[in-house]
């Protein structure tokens, strides 16, 4: 019924998936300085964040004085 140009039929070469990784890929070790770059970037984005969370408390500490809001 189904004609051969229908039917899928895989060919013996076709079954073999080609091998995306090096053959080596398990035996390279990762280069420390990506690792020391990564490392860098959280410690920038933390002290970032921290150095922006302290200036917001300190602008509404002042704030809170100009308006009266002492002890």
């Amino acid at each position: 019924m189904a004609s051969s140009l229908h039917s899928y039929e895989p060919h013996a070469e076709t079954t073999e998936l080609p091998e995306l990784r090096p053959r080596n890929f398990e035996k390279q070790p990762m280069p420390r300085w990506e690792l020391r770059i990564a490392i860098g970037q959280v410690v920038i984005l933390w002290a970032v964040l921290a150095g922006m969370m302290v200036m917001v408390f300190l602008f509404g500490f002042h704030a809170g004085r100009e308006q009266g809001l002492s002890r």
